[in-house]
């Protein structure tokens, strides 16, 4: 939601850009891109909606996640 705070709303948003751009439906903006391509890659795919999921349910399970750094390197 381009908040900085990364929800499950996040990903279904991130996972709805990417199936109206890849039926090219839709093009993404520059703020749309740099909001859902959180893994930097320059490509919004469906790995960033699942990175969003898994980021967001660990912080929600209680542990403490530099985002930046988690999305770079995923583990």
């Amino acid at each position: 939601m381009c908040d900085n705070i990364f929800t499950a709303d996040d990903a279904s948003y991130a996972l709805r850009l990417f199936t109206k751009l890849s039926s090219g439906a839709d093009t993404a903006t520059a703020f749309e891109m740099s909001a859902c391509d959180v893994n930097g890659n320059g490509v919004l795919s469906a790995d960033d909606a699942s990175l969003i999921l898994r980021y967001y349910t660990k912080v929600s399970s209680g542990q403490t996640i530099d985002k930046y750094e988690y999305f770079k390197n995923p583990a």
